[in-house]
């Protein structure tokens, strides 16, 4: 893969950087992310080989180091952003590494990543990750919705995460992202027969 093309390279780029933005957050660091950088395997560092090469090459490293699992999701988005592999993607694989990793308005990351998810689903290469950046996207608006709202109901919640159809699905979002430490929240059903959402201490 050497005398990869562009149009070759930009394909393989936007299934990397997809793949890493499928990885569910997590806010507890693993082993792997408190090794220094530059034990990043070499293929992934010029992406010249199969990704299951690149796997295969983090197994060993592990190995050799006595470390348990593989790198990180911060670990893989800090390397992209570094390499800025986000910049020669997709434009709307650019769009959602950005609204993902740094935007702060969930009402941006709403309008705009609907935009660039459903032109994502119209690329067969690229459709099958267009479920888990769903998620991950949803995961961030409500994430953000803390900096704009002390309370809000959960029927406006819906509106806002484009994602869900239904309040049980953002009811069960909810839960999961309170499970997983990413937002500290409670929802009043005495007051709000459909529910009211308050967002408590800092996750």
């Amino acid at each position: 893969m050497k005398d990869t093309s562009f149009n070759e390279r930009t394909d393989i780029n936007s299934s990397f950087v997809l793949a890493a933005l499928s990885i569910p957050l997590n806010n507890k660091m693993n082993n792997f992310e408190r090794l220094s950088f530059s034990y990043l395997p070499k293929s992934m560092k010029d992406f010249d080989e199969a990704n299951s090469m690149a796997k295969e090459e983090l197994r060993d490293t592990a190995k050799m180091l006595q470390v348990e699992g593989q790198p990180s999701r911060h670990s893989i988005i800090h390397y992209i952003s570094v390499e800025n592999i986000h910049m020669n993607t997709d434009k709307h694989v650019s769009e959602l590494f950005n609204l993902i990793e740094h935007e702060e308005s969930p009402f941006t990351i709403s309008k705009r990543g609907k935009i660039a998810l459903d032109a994502i689903s119209k690329i067969p290469a690229l459709v099958k990750y267009t479920k888990f950046i769903a998620k991950t996207l949803s995961v961030r608006i409500l994430q953000k919705c803390k900096s704009f709202y002390q309370s809000m109901k959960i029927t406006k919640l819906l509106k806002i995460i484009p994602f869900y159809e239904s309040i049980n699905e953002v009811e069960m979002l909810i839960y999961e992202c309170n499970r997983e430490g990413f937002v500290h929240t409670t929802i009043n059903y005495h007051q709000h027969p459909d529910g009211c959402l308050t967002f408590n201490s800092e996750a």
